[in-house]
């Protein structure tokens, strides 16, 4: 099979963060996060959120997304969901790092993409 496009939608007025943690600069990340949030009248009415590295495969934890839906992004908000996140995913340990060290790379991260997302969106 062959890919012959790919279709991105415009996030419109949706702020976004990224963050990873990687052994090494250019190596692969242990533990990335991306959100995405769509802010209207100070209220989540979107939220996005993308973990890579901390299980086998790229994982959206929709139950932390789903804390932010009808909330301001405030930080006890975002700490919520950011908790949420990381109680979702079931992290590997291998030689780089423990599962229990993604768990809380996981949780740190979010929380620091869904800052930078919020702060985007105001």
């Amino acid at each position: 099979e062959i890919i012959t496009a790919v279709r991105v939608p415009l996030l419109g007025t949706a702020g976004t963060g990224m963050c990873e943690k990687s052994q090494t600069a250019g190596d692969f990340a242990t533990v990335a996060t991306i959100a995405t949030l769509d802010v209207s009248d100070g209220v989540v009415t979107r939220a996005r959120i993308g973990i890579a590295g901390a299980e086998g495969r790229p994982v959206r934890p929709a139950e932390a997304e789903g804390v932010l839906a009808g909330r301001a992004p405030d930080s006890a908000a975002l700490g919520e969901a950011a908790r949420a996140a990381a109680a979702s995913v079931d992290p590997t340990s291998d030689a780089v790092a423990s599962a229990d060290y993604r768990r809380n790379l996981v949780e740190v991260l979010t929380r620091r993409a869904l800052e930078e997302a919020a702060g985007a969106a105001a």
